[in-house]
């Protein structure tokens, strides 16, 4: 006999690990692309949390009010079923808003990862020459 896995499909997460002292939410049906696809919501509803950078902006004016330690953003990173959630709801969200492109998921781990980007730091300067004759 065998037993098959029936996958669940969740439209709202809410993980139990505290990141920034808070507890969050994240919906997948969420239309709003401030700060990031997705973002949590924290169960107070005053703040957002971005999950590339581990910002986290108040509601009510937009401004960041606080970063996440690395260490509480690698636990909800590495919490199982977390990366497969933000997969879904980045493929929902470009479902119903095809117009606009979503940037490319740029994390990487958080081992030495804004060391490398200081390191690729690259300042290029062009020089133009247009070359044009007198008729």
């Amino acid at each position: 006999m065998r037993i098959m896995k029936k996958s669940i499909n969740f439209t709202m997460l809410t993980p139990g690990i505290n990141v920034g002292g808070m507890k969050w939410r994240f919906y997948k049906a969420d239309d709003d692309d401030h700060p990031s696809v997705p973002h949590g919501h924290s169960l107070d509803g005053n703040y957002k949390l971005q999950l590339w950078s581990g910002n986290i902006f108040n509601v009510h004016n937009g401004k960041i009010e606080f970063k996440a330690k690395r260490r509480d953003m690698k636990k909800l990173y590495y919490l199982p079923g977390f990366q497969a959630f933000v997969r879904e709801c980045r493929d929902e969200y470009v479902k119903r808003n095809p117009s606009i492109v979503l940037p490319t998921l740029m994390y990487r781990g958080y081992k030495n990862y804004k060391k490398r980007l200081r390191k690729k730091k690259i300042l290029d300067e062009y020089i133009v020459f247009i070359h044009h004759d007198k008729v």
